[in-house]
């Protein structure tokens, strides 16, 4: 006798809020580039999908922020599970990571939050928490599209090349300079199109490897996922949703590199936004077939190892800020800010870090959840093990607890190795996560709630 074939009654709600704020906040995502906000050049948001199967309910948004920690997220998947009853376990929060917003986190490049911005993180927990709220109270019926494409045509690289005078590029390098690419590149643009009865957009929910850094104004500015995302919205209707996937490596071809390069940078990151939201595009119009399907989710506290803080790796950092064309004040102000995080970091006294993994599962769709930085390889492999799903890793997911390197890369040096509070996990952190992702995606499909399994 055949086994019974699930029939899911699948729903689907989106909304987005504006949490942009106000002019003055200090600004991060540039070590060494101290910027309070004198301006905006797009808003920002909060975009929330909510996908229910009338069994289970599941939560994905995205924030036109850097970065949010376990201590906002925490707070706003109770607000959300006290509203709405969908259990925090299945709400995934994850940040687009725009290097042109304010800072959020606690303690970042040597200082604590001030308190304009700290003010403002309470604002932002009840906007995504509204955001959040306002989706499921717009759940119709959906069917859901899984599938992706490959974005050859030189968007993103592996951001630490090699230079001959045997340091990882920073900022400030010439092609000429590079010895060869120190790493790979993911792309895979990852797309999960909901639509309703009418056949009418709901949500789309997209997935891309690269940093979003190629601007660095005093100005608060979505970045390339925000560009694409409004033009999305606007040639297909409904809100859509962009996660970063594995790309603490990765960066634009056409990034922010120097003062000079700022004009030519306002016009890059319009092309890369419209490049992304043309191959999304396509994607969705060749692509994608649709079907209701059953949805799970399960997420995991994990111990991650902390590096032992008993040396500064000052010899790299300041062959690295020679070869940079900073001024020698700013030289000396990003070293002393190493100094001072490595000082908070051992005077911490801690060997681990608890945070969250999560992965959530839509038919033969896995979307991932990391909570940091992870370097690319680590998402490849995870995609790699996993090639019978539609599988896209959500960095920054629930949590940050900065660069997941490689062993590869711990053992070359370069920025995203340097302790601080933004690369503070052992060499051993990555293996580790990679190996209980694969564990909870192995336990979501043994438990068939999906109905997929192959």
């Amino acid at each position: 006798m055949s086994k019974k074939i699930k029939r899911y009654k699948t729903k689907a709600g989106a909304a987005k809020i504006k949490i942009t704020p106000p002019i003055g906040l200090e600004m991060s995502g540039f070590a060494h580039k101290e910027r309070t906000a004198s301006g905006k050049d797009s808003e920002l948001y909060t975009r929330a999908l909510v996908l229910s199967d009338n069994n289970t309910k599941v939560v994905i948004a995205s924030c036109d922020l850097l970065s949010l920690e376990k201590r906002y997220t925490h707070q706003i998947c109770e607000k959300v599970e006290n509203e709405t009853g969908i259990p925090a376990k299945n709400i995934m929060i994850c940040a687009s990571h725009t290097h042109s917003g304010p800072q959020m986190s606690y303690y970042l490049f040597g200082k604590t939050i001030p308190a304009k911005n700290k003010i403002y993180t309470e604002k932002v927990v009840d906007l995504i928490s509204k955001s959040i709220i306002s989706a499921t109270e717009n759940l119709a019926e959906a069917k859901v599209g899984i599938s992706s494409g490959q974005m050859i045509d030189g968007f993103a690289e592996n951001s630490r090349y090699l230079l001959k005078d045997g340091t990882i590029a920073l900022v400030d390098f010439t092609r000429d300079e590079i010895v060869r690419a120190t790493g790979p590149v993911d792309p895979e643009v990852g797309v999960i199109h909901i639509r309703g009865q009418d056949k009418k957009s709901i949500a789309i929910l997209y997935n891309y490897s690269c940093h979003a850094c190629t601007y660095a104004e005093n100005r608060y500015f979505a970045d390339y996922p925000g560009i694409a995302s409004d033009l999305l919205e606007k040639k297909f209707g409904g809100i859509a949703i962009f996660t970063s996937g594995a790309c603490g490596n990765i960066h634009p071809v056409e990034a922010w590199l120097s003062e000079d390069a700022l004009s030519k940078c306002s016009k890059a990151v319009e092309r890369n936004g419209e490049r992304l939201a043309h191959k999304i595009s396509d994607i969705i119009q060749s692509k994608n077939v649709y079907s209701k399907v059953g949805i799970d989710s399960l997420q995991e506290e994990v111990s991650v190892p902390l590096r032992k803080f008993t040396r500064l790796e000052e010899e790299d950092i300041k062959k690295t800020l020679d070869h940079q064309n900073f001024s020698k004040e700013i030289k000396e102000k990003i070293l002393a800010t190493y100094r001072d995080e490595f000082k908070w970091l051992k005077g911490r006294n801690k060997d681990t870090v608890n945070t969250l993994l999560q992965v959530v599962m839509m038919g033969d769709g896995l979307l991932v959840g990391i909570p940091g930085e992870l370097f690319v390889e680590f998402g490849l492999k995870i995609k790699g093990e996993l090639k019978n799903y539609k599988t896209f890793i959500v960095e920054l997911a629930n949590d940050w607890i900065g660069y997941i390197p490689t062993t590869q890369a711990f053992k070359l040096g370069g920025y995203q190795t340097w302790t601080a509070n933004s690369s503070k996990v052992s060499d051993r952190a990555g293996e580790l996560l990679v190996e209980k992702s694969l564990k909870l995606v192995a336990k979501i499909i043994k438990r068939g709630t999906t109905n997929y399994k192959k």
